[in-house]
């Protein structure tokens, strides 16, 4: 049960790690002595909006595909539990016989 749990935390989790170390990082480097440089600014720009970002939001996107599936799966197995129980043939005709006046 918790290796579940894992599977469906493990893209959230890398995500976030992703901007929050990106961001964190590019704090620390601010606060230093020098103001970080162009490239540096496009290097963590890259690395956190162009990566970080799409990946949090694929990450939920697919936490809830999988919840909407299992809802799905649940009701169908909620509907599979009681059998659809079908007229028999014979009794069709009849009634169909009674009412219409032939088959």
């Amino acid at each position: 049960m918790h290796s579940h749990y894992i599977q469906l935390l493990l893209p959230l989790y890398v995500a976030v790690n992703l901007i929050c170390g990106t961001v964190l990082h590019f704090a620390t480097l601010c606060s230093a002595s020098e103001p970080p440089t162009t490239k540096e600014l496009a290097v963590y720009f890259v690395i956190c909006v162009l990566f970080g970002v799409p990946l949090l939001l694929a990450a939920v996107a697919w936490q809830l595909f999988k919840l909407i599936l299992i809802i799905i799966e649940r009701q169908l197995s909620w509907f599979s539990e009681e059998p659809l129980q079908l007229p028999k043939p014979e009794l069709h005709s009849r009634w169909h016989s009674k009412h219409f006046g032939g088959k």
